[in-house]
């Protein structure tokens, strides 16, 4: 079995690190955390519309069709 990194991981990986490097700030956390509100509906936005949160779905169901290994 071959437990290497993949081409498609590292893509992955490095993309998710770069939105979430983005958006995960002290100051827009300080900021969820006073409005009471632990949700940041622009980051989530921002992973889907990338493709980082349907990498795992089948092509067919309009994703990018890798494993689960890639999506964590």
């Amino acid at each position: 079995m071959d437990f290497s990194i993949t081409q498609a991981q590292e893509e992955l990986s490095a993309l998710s690190r770069r939105i979430l490097t983005d958006h995960v700030t002290p100051q827009r956390l300080a900021e969820l955390e006073q409005a009471g509100d632990r949700f940041d509906p622009v980051l989530w936005a921002d992973l889907a519309g990338a493709g980082v949160l349907s990498a795992a779905l089948p092509e067919r169901a309009g994703g990018a069709g890798y494993g689960l290994a890639e999506q964590c």
